[in-house]
């Protein structure tokens, strides 16, 4: 879940927007597929599969590069 203001505040719509689409669209082995979006006034959704780990973009930021 996303807040539309947030992603505004940080000029995120762009990537956003991308996320969704490339997730909709892959099948592979190791991108979690996307299977729902939808939006209500002030907030975002899309929903995977869940993904023991969490969001590789949250290892990535903390750990900055991988070996």
């Amino acid at each position: 879940m996303l807040q539309k203001e947030d992603v505004e505040k940080r000029k995120q719509i762009g990537h956003t927007l991308d996320e969704r689409d490339i997730t909709s669209m892959c099948r592979h082995p190791y991108i979690v597929p996307l299977r729902y979006a939808f939006h209500t006034s002030d907030k975002l959704y899309m929903i995977s599969d869940f993904c023991k780990g969490g969001e590789l973009f949250f290892h990535l930021k903390k750990m900055r590069r991988f070996r």
